[in-house]
């Protein structure tokens, strides 16, 4: 059932066909983060028009390999302004029979309750409703339900309520969150496209998790912006360990020193670091500067209003004060913010996001952002937005004791639903058992610096959790990718396991979560790798919950690797390409053909008296009859990463 009320015509029924248009959509596009950053928007979208007394509402229509989308779009133009209180879109599945993992949405939208699994009709536990994404299996398919491209003249929507039949009913916001005196309807003038409303569908959940469609369906990024400047990575957070510490100086500066030892190249330094002042705080970005390493800081945005950690909470709110503060911190040399506490999907806050996301792009500060909606496809317009909350993540170790008991088959269920539409800013990485107890395994945190995707890590434990690891263990997080070339499903069933496979570059990161009591065994067999030899790390469960084991070895890429995880286990394995014995060039030689992983790139010309050329491949490079190097001249061939 599909329909839009608008406060001046209600266009669900009696409306008059008037026309119906085709084209293909068909675009490449890039990245900054993501699971994967080279990508192809290929569609065929269909347009259908119609009116009700001279008043147009258009249905727009996409149809991917691996999903649908719609919106409602009112084409007409006028300054005047509409406004849209909701509509009556229903989501119908093919049967009321089956599972759906869903979290329960609250009525002060933060998305921090756990992610389970129901049955399809199943009442929510919160009486607002369920969350988005929801997904679904039924009828041996998976379909996973968001939305995207939600603009600054709209609000998010969720799921109010199962009518029955499979159906699933998509309503505005709660108008009674925490700010109820915020109307919880949309106005714009026209005309006015709504969000996107997405199915993702397969008869695999590798449908689900490798898909895009989020991303594709979302407003692109002008080409002409310079995203050089954004430059990102694993950072170091001291909140969670010792909530006290970002006032410390001193304690800031041993995170610092504990960054550049570990490799990474951010702090991140959370509310109430303005108490360090001025001074002390200036002091901390230089001496950073001086290693090599990021401050990031943390604000208020206001949703909530309360002064309770020294920040002020209107300052995000005022754009003047905003952009001085944000003009401010770029000068003292701060990379990037952490904003807490939007609390709403009313359009005032979706507003709100665009207004510091173009501010904070302006200024050339990145972002993250907690206490926050669901991504939209944000990333793709805002490439500075590198990560964002919505999720119940490690940060509840702390308060939820229930949470220390039943994260680990959240955690799987969160990259089967929550971290599919977008980054997520989880805070893993909890090894210490004495601040807090918790079940998951220490391999299994360290899992999911690479099982979740995110455009930035922030790792929660203390530093020394991190510098007493073995130092293949260290080696991994300090070289840890944070924006994927390529994201594969291996295996895996909600509420139980997954195992993903994603690459950066020539180099594959495996890995994978237990989210049960019992052990659980796995053999990967890797035939996403390119033919040739690879050096294997592995970080795999200990004796016990709280080792691990490591090793490192050469791997051939026919090879299987097989793991067994602990209950509520885990484990990484890196496999990065060796440098083949074969590749070796002697000057003069004139065709020789070097093996190895993808591409072909042919030399035929003369390399010149005191030229340089240079060739690159993934496979081989093929030096055909004619080529030669003349004395003075340099010739280099890279394979792989291999030069010679």
């Amino acid at each position: 059932m599909l329909g839009v009320e608008r406060a001046d015509e209600n266009f669900i029924g009696n409306l008059t066909f008037e026309s119906i248009t085709n084209q293909v959509i068909n675009e490449n596009y890039s990245m900054v983060s993501g699971k994967q950053l080279s990508l192809q928007n290929y569609a065929n979208e269909i347009t259908i028009t119609f009116v009700k007394f001279s008043k147009k509402l258009s249905l727009i229509f996409r149809a991917y390999n691996d999903g649908i989308a719609f919106r409602y779009y009112f084409p007409e133009t006028s300054n005047n302004n509409y406004t849209v209180r909701g509509e009556h879109t229903r989501v119908k599945l093919a049967s009321s029979a089956g599972k759906a993992w869903m979290q329960p949405y609250d009525v002060v939208p933060y998305y921090e309750k756990r992610i389970n699994e129901y049955n399809i009709g199943q009442d929510s536990p919160s009486e607002a409703g369920w969350a988005f994404p929801a997904l679904f299996n039924t009828n041996n398919y998976w379909v996973l339900v968001s939305e995207s491209d939600v603009s600054r003249n709209n609000y998010v929507s969720h799921i109010n309520r199962y009518v029955g039949s499979g159906d699933y009913k998509i309503d505005a916001p709660i108008q009674g969150d925490f700010k109820p005196n915020i109307t919880n309807s949309a106005t714009s003038t026209l005309p006015w496209a709504l969000p996107w409303r997405v199915l993702i569908i397969g008869k695999s959940p590798s449908t689900i998790i490798e898909s895009n469609l989020v991303n594709h369906l979302a407003t692109s990024l002008s080409n002409t912006t310079d995203t050089s400047w954004i430059k990102s990575g694993v950072g170091l957070w001291s909140w969670w360990s010792d909530l006290g510490s970002p006032t410390n100086y001193q304690r800031q500066r041993e995170y610092i020193k504990a960054a550049d030892s570990l490799g990474l190249k951010h702090i991140v330094v959370d509310g109430t670091w303005e108490v360090m002042g001025e001074t002390n705080f200036r002091n901390l970005i230089s001496f950073g500067d001086s290693l090599g390493v990021s401050v990031w800081n943390w604000y208020d945005a206001g949703g909530l209003c309360e002064q309770t950690f020294g920040s002020d909470c209107n300052l995000m709110r005022d754009r003047n004060r905003r952009r001085a503060e944000f003009a401010k911190i770029h000068e003292w040399g701060v990379v990037g913010i952490k904003l807490d506490f939007f609390m709403s999907d009313k359009q005032e806050f979706i507003k709100l996001y665009f207004d510091i996301l173009e501010d904070a792009a302006e200024f050339k500060l990145l972002v993250l952002m907690h206490g926050c909606t669901i991504p939209q496809g944000w990333q793709r317009r805002f490439p500075n937005l590198l990560s964002s909350e919505a999720v119940e993540g490690n940060e509840m170790l702390l308060f939820r004791e229930e949470f220390r008991y039943d994260s680990p088959h959240h955690n799987v269920n969160i990259a089967f639903t929550r971290n599919v539409i977008g980054s997520i800013d989880f805070t893993p990485g909890v090894l210490s058992t004495d601040r807090v107890f918790h079940n998951t395994t220490t391999a299994h945190e360290l899992a999911l610096l690479s099982v979740f995707e995110t455009g930035f890590t922030t790792l929660a434990d203390r530093y020394q959790s991190y510098l007493q690891l073995p130092a293949i263990a260290k080696d991994i997080i300090g070289t840890m990718p944070v924006a994927w070339d390529e994201t594969k499903f291996i295996e895996g069933i909600p509420d139980n396991y997954i195992v993903l496979a994603r690459r950066k570059g020539d180099t594959w990161y495996v890995s994978g979560i237990n989210g049960k009591s019992t052990s659980r065994s796995v053999t990967i067999l890797p035939t996403f790798l390119q033919t040739g030899n690879y050096q294997k790390q592995m970080l795999i469960d200990g004796a016990d919950a709280r080792q691990v084991n490591v090793s490192q070895e050469n791997f051939q890429s026919n090879g299987q690797i097989p793991i067994t995880m602990l209950p509520y286990g885990g484990f990484t394995v890196v496999l990065k390409t060796s440098c083949p014995n074969e590749l070796n060039l002697v000057q003069g030689i004139n065709a020789t053909t070097i093996p190895y992983t993808a591409q072909t790139i042919q030399a035929s010309n003369i390399v010149g008296s005191s030229a340089n050329a240079v060739y690159s491949a993934n496979k081989f490079i093929q030096l055909n009859a004619g080529f030669s190097a003349q004395m003075g001249s340099v010739f280099k061939a890279e394979i792989g990463g291999c030069t010679n």
